[in-house]
């Protein structure tokens, strides 16, 4: 397995909790190669913590992030049903 350090660089939260590597490890937190692979990377860049966290946390509880929408998303779905309603 040869994975690189840049192709994760710009991940975001969502890249990562795809990622079948990721995954990998946060389901097997046990497998050394995965362990060493993803601890050397948060060394070298600890600035992804936030976004692994979050990753791990869609992984680990899959139905809890199943079709969220924004307040926004929502105020604007139930906009369109309401003109769509008045219309017809």
């Amino acid at each position: 397995m040869a994975l690189d350090f840049q192709k994760y660089e710009k991940y975001g939260s969502e890249d990562f909790a795809q990622d079948a590597y990721f995954s990998e490890w946060i389901q097997s937190p046990n497998n050394l190669i995965y362990s060493f692979f993803w601890e050397s990377f948060l060394k070298k860049h600890p600035e992804k913590v936030h976004d692994i966290e979050m990753a791990r946390h869609k992984i680990l509880n899959p139905t809890l992030h199943i079709n969220q929408l924004s307040h926004q998303e929502i105020d604007d779905l139930w906009e369109k049903i309401t003109k769509t309603i008045s219309t017809t």
